[in-house]
C-alpha cells in the first residue's frame, strides 16, 4: 500500500501519475468526490507542473470538463476566466482540488493507515 503524508494527515493513496520524474518533489493532490477525497500523488516541480501533469495523465478525467464561463459563452474570450492545464491547455475545474507537498511511502504496511 502507498501512503502520503502531509502536515495534517496520512492518507492512502488512490494512484500515482508520474513516479520517478521528479526526485523528491511529490505533490499530494485531492480531490473531492461528494464525502470522501480521492487521493493522487504526482512528482512536479510546483503546483502548477503538478496540475499539468495529472492533466495529462490517466487521471486527467477526474478534472477536466468542458463548462465555460459566462464570458466564452457569449464568445468575450477577452474576459474569459476559465482554467486550462496540460500540454494541449485543456479546460479544468479546480474548485474541489486542494494541492499540498507530502512525503511519500511507497512500502506502507496495511496496518498503518486508518480507515
Amino acid at each position: 500500500m502507498i501512503t502520503a503524508t502531509d502536515k495534517h494527515a496520512t492518507y492512502k493513496v488512490n494512484g500515482l501519475t508520474n513516479r520517478g520524474q521528479w526526485f523528491n518533489k511529490t505533490w499530494l493532490i485531492l480531490i473531492g468526490m461528494g464525502f470522501e477525497s480521492i487521493a493522487i500523488i504526482t512528482e512536479a516541480d510546483n503546483e502548477s507542473d503538478a496540475i499539468d501533469t495529472l492533466t495529462d495523465s490517466k487521471y486527467g478525467h477526474l478534472i477536466k470538463t468542458d463548462d465555460k464561463c459566462e464570458y466564452c459563452k457569449v464568445n468575450n474570450f477577452g474576459r474569459c476566466t476559465c482554467k486550462f492545464a496540460g500540454n494541449f491547455g485543456e479546460r479544468v475545474d479546480l474548485d474541489n482540488v486542494y494541492i499540498t507537498k507530502c512525503k511519500v511511502n511507497y512500502f506502507a504496511p496495511k496496518t498503518t493507515y486508518l480507515d
